[in-house]
């Protein structure tokens, strides 16, 4: 019960600072940047041996992943491959897909090993999101987390995203040159 709770208070926080957090770090760094943290929750999950490390780790899975989908959701409503009257529909369909099965799925993982390989197996999709996510953000999962490092030692960073009231693309960042040595 607790650990959810925490995870739950960490996405409920992040949903409702997502368009803030998306428009001052940009897509790009919020889903890298988001699946690593998710990634690392897990981690500390699986390896907790007290209570405190255990929620934390939760805190950082609700954290880290609150704000992926809605920005995969804001990718789709832009992408040309498809149409969107299909697109829309079909991300839906997966989206309740994982809805449904992953509890399922997490449980019986749970119930066939432990609870432990449930959360590794769910520490190792995180991992593959973000194997996959790096090359469209234009880095490799080698460099991405020196270029997330980056970003965050040097404060430094710009982007464009669309204007929530307009739709137009907008100069978007943050600069703190004097963080960097």
């Amino acid at each position: 019960g607790t650990g959810f709770t925490v995870f739950s208070a960490a996405m409920l926080t992040m949903r409702l600072l997502g368009d803030r957090t998306v428009h001052v770090l940009g897509q790009r760094l919020v889903v890298l940047g988001g699946s690593l943290l998710s990634l690392a929750g897990f981690v500390l999950v699986i390896v907790a041996e007290g209570s405190l490390p255990l929620y934390a780790g939760f805190f950082l899975i609700g954290f880290g992943g609150a704000n992926i989908v809605p920005v995969f959701f804001s990718m789709l409503g832009r992408q040309n491959d498809m149409p969107i009257g299909m697109a829309v529909p079909a991300v839906s369909t997966m989206g309740y897909l994982g809805i449904l099965m992953g509890p399922a799925a997490i449980g019986f993982i749970a119930h066939q090993t432990s609870l432990y390989a449930a959360f590794g197996f769910l520490a190792a999709l995180m991992a593959f999101s973000f194997a996959v996510c790096c090359p469209a953000a234009g880095a490799s999962p080698f460099t991405a987390p020196q270029k997330l490092a980056d970003y965050l030692y040097y404060m430094e960073y710009t982007d464009y995203v669309p204007d929530l009231a307009t739709g137009e693309q907008v100069k978007t960042g943050f600069a703190c040159s004097a963080v960097r040595n």
